[in-house]
């Protein structure tokens, strides 16, 4: 039939709905990295991940220059509860990441390699329960409260020399499809 009609839901991680978070979260990213960085002086980037990969909630990188091993946790308290006018980060930021400046914290691939060659202690990662949440996370309880993550991706000071991150020259220009 030339005229037919096809019925197609889109549920689940679809593109079309995380670009009306996008407008959401577009507007409020600038203001977001702007309060972290006149919050903390040693703040050197913010970065704001909202992808359909990682859920419906955004997911904040923040690149400092570290001088103390207590810098991280100060920031990841003082983020998730870093009012917003109307309410604060947590409501939707899941993940606060906090790393070293020598990361590109635009590229997730990177941060989370920060995240598992620098987190060497459970003291580095930092669970909140209880926060209030909204409708899209999946994971609030029916009370509508979530848990919330902080993590501590940076070197320890005591061994600030030994986890430097590799440099391999060339290493954009290769291809690996070009020798598989």
């Amino acid at each position: 039939r030339k005229d037919a009609m096809f019925y197609n839901v889109m549920a689940g991680r679809a593109k079309e709905h995380n670009n009306l978070g996008y407008l959401t979260i577009y507007g409020l990213s600038k203001g977001v990295c702007t309060k972290i960085k006149e919050s903390f002086s040693f703040v050197k980037d913010v970065a704001i991940h909202f992808d359909t990969k990682i859920g419906p909630l955004m997911h904040v990188v923040i690149a400092i220059e570290k001088s103390s091993d207590n810098q991280p946790e100060k920031i990841i308290n003082e983020a998730f509860n870093l009012n917003l006018g109307f309410f604060n980060l947590s409501w939707m930021a899941k993940r606060v990441i906090i790393v070293d400046d020598d990361i590109d914290i635009n590229n997730m691939d990177d941060v989370e390699w920060a995240t598992w060659t620098r987190m060497g202690r459970a003291e580095k990662m930092h669970l909140f329960s209880d926060f209030i949440t909204w409708e899209i996370d999946r994971a609030a309880l029916p009370d509508k409260t979530s848990l919330r993550v902080g993590v501590d991706a940076t070197k320890d000071m005591d061994y600030f020399d030994d986890l430097v991150k590799p440099i391999v020259p060339g290493i954009d220009q290769i291809n690996l499809k070009d020798y598989l």
